[in-house]
């Protein structure tokens, strides 16, 4: 790890002694940059103080961290320099649970760190610790490679009936696996939809990847969705709301 910034001299010590070297070691920061914040940020229960890693956040930049999804306008939070790495903000209590893209804007422009797994930049406000996650929805259609070693799906949010749904999910603490659910609401009738893997899954590495048919005579339109599994203790839990509101034709 490098110190502050400053400037430093080599010692050397050897038997007791110390040997200076003769040039100074010069350490200054670069440019704000913010760190891949592995697969999403996550706060539960009355936490609402959110943290964004990185490095160089010093003072004298503006620091702008915007949440968003399909269930309201884009909001936006100033972010404060902790120190060189961590930059934080308070949330309001008033923010709706659930998932948000979420974007970091320095002096304007916004941070391109890319996402390690594949999925879309995620922020989630959630009940309790450990509850299972709703990442991403996709197809095996979407399905991609990187540097050959590593493969992963676009995230898309219109469904043919009849097609199958592919999940990108985290189980937290639920780990029984015959209770694997995706739960839809429809947007305007409210009208729920419950969809069984019935024991499919994707392979990979990285997160639990379930597999649900839409039924033939499910009804066209705009759906809520969530996903539920049962806990090791056997009560059923379901994720924070997904960010996006997928289309079912």
């Amino acid at each position: 790890m490098f110190p502050e910034a400053g400037d430093y001299r080599f010692v050397l010590r050897r038997r007791g002694e110390d040997y200076v070297g003769p040039d100074v070691f010069r350490v200054v920061y670069g440019e704000p940059m913010v760190a891949n914040q592995g697969g999403g940020l996550i706060l539960a229960g009355d936490n609402s103080l959110a943290e964004i890693r990185g490095q160089n956040f010093l003072p004298g930049h503006d620091y702008q961290m915007v949440l968003s999804n399909d269930f309201g306008p884009p909001q936006k939070f100033a972010l404060t320099p902790k120190n060189p790495v961590i930059l934080t903000t308070e949330l309001p209590a008033t923010l709706p649970k659930g998932n948000y893209l979420v974007e970091i804007y320095i002096d304007g422009k916004v941070s391109k760190e890319t996402d390690t797994f594949g999925i879309e930049r995620l922020f989630t406000l959630q009940e309790l610790p450990n509850l299972p996650r709703l990442l991403s929805l996709t197809d095996s259609s979407q399905e991609y490679m990187v540097d050959r070693l590593n493969f992963y799906f676009k995230p898309i949010n219109k469904f043919k009936r009849g097609q199958s749904v592919l999940a990108i999910t985290f189980p937290g603490d639920a780990l029984s696996w015959d209770f694997v659910k995706l739960n839809l609401t429809e947007v305007d009738t409210k009208k729920e939809l419950v969809l069984d893997n019935k024991g499919k899954a994707a392979g990979g590495i990285l997160f639990f990847r379930p597999v649900f048919g839409i039924p033939l005579d499910t009804a066209p339109g705009r759906y809520e969705v969530k996903f539920s599994m049962k806990s090791n203790a056997g009560k059923v839990v379901s994720s924070p709301r997904y960010h996006r509101i997928i289309m079912i034709e």
